[in-house]
């Protein structure tokens, strides 16, 4: 196993639905260990566990509400992030905003863009360095 982080890393791990949660704990009741249960659903032990846990101690396995102000560049737009950078890797944040826009219809910051990006483990460049690099190749030419 590589010890590199997966950028998408995010995107690997969801939820799991009321009818999974129901099952697993009707198989736990019936006595099928967590070993098993991760086995027969494809769901990681350690997430049974949890949940079996929880259920005996809280009596019942909701989930909470996240804290704070929900993301507007959610992980599943990321992907569409890198779409728009796939087709030209040229753009800057103001552009990458200007499209997001465009196609969702939110208007997302620059810096929410960078912290995206930031987290996906994109290297881009911020619009002073590509005026500087502009400039020094005009001034090159002269």
């Amino acid at each position: 196993m590589s010890n590199i982080q997966n950028p998408y890393h995010h995107l690997l791990h969801k939820r799991l639905s009321d009818t999974q949660k129901e099952l697993i704990l009707e198989l736990h009741r019936a006595g099928m260990v967590d070993a098993g249960i991760s086995t027969n659903l494809d769901i990681p032990t350690r997430t049974i566990s949890r949940l079996v846990t929880k259920y005996e101690t809280t009596g019942f396995v909701e989930y909470k509400s996240c804290p704070g102000r929900p993301r507007l560049l959610t992980p599943r737009k990321e992907p569409f992030l890198l779409s728009i950078i796939k087709k030209d890797h040229q753009k800057i944040l103001a552009e990458l905003a200007q499209n997001l826009k465009e196609e969702t219809g939110k208007s997302v910051s620059n810096k929410t863009i960078s912290k995206a990006l930031d987290r996906m483990g994109v290297r881009y460049s911020t619009p002073s360095k590509l005026i500087k690099e502009s400039t020094l190749v005009n001034q090159k030419r002269n």
